[in-house]
């Protein structure tokens, strides 16, 4: 009976393992930051669709009160009801308890936005990661003095959306750390980001870069853009004057 006697196979030299592992870890260098790119692109374009459900959602609730946005919530010792918890049933879903200490409570929130762990439990179920422009007359004859008039605040300041001189450049809502838009300084016109190294991402209100550089925002004509720092900061100033 013949038998056969299998090879004898050759393993790997050690230069050749080495190149391979090199081969490997650049693929790697290459692919991953693809990979990752794709994936933070991807929750901005969520991000941006959330948006413009939640800008449904004021449309909403400005045509079943006489064209009037939500105040944007409290501030200066005043009570008034935050903007994303009066829009909420306009979303189709009241506002979730959510208790993961991670996102937000509304339905519609920024998928890159992971909460703000520096606020206790309480605080931080009620951060959707988009806050609401306080001054989105900045600019207009109808509000000389954006420091003083005007602010979406309170319960009593509130502002129809016909009230807007430049709606196509007029921001409502966007990425913020907190449910504010407001700029920091004392003087809006001439404020600048509200910056904050205790808090996530260094923003105290606004988030201008959480998307590689760029953060989305709602327009007041319910468009939907992708805007540099500068864009924004010159649109929240003016929208009058800021421009396309």
């Amino acid at each position: 009976m013949n038998t056969t006697h299998p090879q004898n196979r050759r393993g790997f030299t050690l230069i050749e393992m080495l190149v391979v592992i090199a081969i490997i870890a650049l693929l790697a260098a290459i692919i991953v930051p693809s990979i990752h790119r794709a994936l933070e692109s991807a929750k901005s374009t969520q991000c941006a669709s959330n948006l413009r459900q939640v800008g449904i959602a004021m449309t909403g609730y400005a045509l079943e009160n006489n064209g009037f946005l939500p105040p944007a919530g409290s501030w200066g010792g005043q009570t008034a009801p935050t903007w994303y918890n009066t829009i909420s049933p306009y979303l189709g879903k009241e506002i979730e308890d959510i208790r993961d200490d991670e996102i937000a409570a509304i339905t519609r929130a920024c998928p890159s936005w992971q909460g703000r762990r520096d606020l206790n439990e309480r605080a931080r179920l009620t951060k959707p990661g988009f806050g609401m422009n306080m001054h989105p007359r900045a600019g207009s004859s109808l509000n000389p003095n954006p420091n003083t008039a005007g602010p979406v605040l309170n319960g009593f300041r509130i502002i129809g959306l016909g009230d807007l001189d430049a709606p196509s450049r007029t921001i409502l809502l966007g990425d913020s750390a907190d449910w504010h838009l407001a700029l920091s300084g004392g003087n809006w016109v001439n404020g600048n980001w509200w910056t904050d190294s205790n808090v996530p991402g260094g923003y105290y209100s606004g988030h201008p870069d959480r998307h590689r550089g760029r953060a989305n925002y709602l327009m007041a004509d319910s468009s939907v853009a992708a805007l540099q720092p500068d864009v924004a900061l010159a649109r929240l100033r003016n929208p009058i004057t800021a421009s396309q």
